[in-house]
């Protein structure tokens, strides 16, 4: 699959599709390294200082994602792309961080799929993109 998940994108569907599903959806997709640290955040976020979720409800979350993250390739960002991640930034008024996902996703060819509908909207001057619903 020619995918390009962002992580909020990543963690919409590990809570809301089934195992097999998952897999099917993920096999072939891409995350940035930094995925893994936003996912983080956002999961201790959700469970710490929010209370979204529950212990039970946290393992499992935190099950699925670990489960997945073997099918999915990361795509290494470098030096070169930090000028260009910070010219999206600048230019469309987003984080370097949601910019990167929008760089990664021009420089090779993917579509990316995002939930935030900011990033989406932005996204799509440069890419083809999708939301988790319509992968569904």
């Amino acid at each position: 699959m020619n995918w390009l998940f962002d992580t909020n994108s990543l963690i919409l569907l590990m809570k809301s599709t089934k195992d097999d599903d998952k897999s099917r959806l993920i096999r072939g997709g891409r995350i940035l390294y930094l995925t893994y640290y936003e996912a983080g955040n956002a999961i201790w976020k959700e469970s710490e200082l929010v209370k979204l979720l529950s212990k039970e409800d946290l393992e499992t979350l935190v099950s699925a994602i670990t489960k997945v993250l073997p099918f999915l390739e990361i795509l290494p960002l470098s030096y070169e792309d930090f000028s260009e991640i910070l010219d999206i930034a600048r230019n469309e008024h987003l984080t370097f961080y949601d910019s990167s996902y929008v760089h990664s996703a021009k420089k090779n060819k993917l579509t990316l799929i995002t939930d935030d509908t900011k990033v989406s909207r932005v996204a799509k001057k440069y890419v083809n993109t999708k939301s988790v619903h319509e992968l569904l």
